[in-house]
């Protein structure tokens, strides 16, 4: 395996830790901060960079050289939607798409059976603080001026849903190193 393909891999295993993180942390119903917003967005925050990870190791590991490597690892933003249409780009089969929370411009995309309002509420929030930066707003509960940015939107992900999801990547992992 060439190094840089190496590299790539290790974005593969922190994704896979950072889904898992989410995966525990869903299974602490009987703590009392469980149903807090701050809580689900750790949750959120691991699964969303969790799905960042795997974007980039998916366009990392195709890259040929380590020229490309490095010019590829230097245009990565945090924004999944630009991370996926890139990975489509590439993946183009239909056995590469990934139904994963968060995306709001996929128009396959499918609203979980747990978070039936997550689209009215996601637009609620993007109203209120408009950004392309998720990953802020679950990762912070105050922006740099003091003012919460998160609690307007709240996403609960079940340990069932991260779990199929977890597998869903594992089993992408498989077929972008077989590409």
């Amino acid at each position: 395996m060439i190094n840089y393909q190496n590299k790539a891999l290790s974005f593969y295993s922190k994704s896979i830790a950072f889904l898992e993180s989410s995966i525990i942390l869903s299974l602490q119903k009987d703590n009392e901060i469980f149903n807090t917003i701050d809580y689900q967005d750790v949750i959120n925050f691991n699964c969303y960079h969790s799905l960042e990870l795997f974007l980039k190791f998916s366009l990392l590991y195709q890259c040929s050289n380590q020229n490309d490597y490095n010019k590829m690892i230097k245009k990565f933003g945090h924004n999944i939607d630009d991370l996926y249409k890139q990975y489509k780009s590439i993946y183009k089969e239909e056995i590469f798409d990934i139904n994963y929370p968060f995306d709001f411009s996929n128009e396959n995309y499918v609203v979980s059976e747990y978070n039936v309002d997550e689209l009215k509420l996601f637009k609620e929030h993007k109203n209120k603080f408009p950004t392309n930066r998720l990953d802020q707003y679950l990762k912070y509960p105050d922006d740099k001026q003091g003012n919460r940015v998160s609690g307007a939107y709240l996403i609960s992900l079940d340990d069932s849903y991260l779990k199929d999801l977890k597998n869903d990547l594992e089993n992408k992992f498989n077929k972008v190193v077989n590409f």
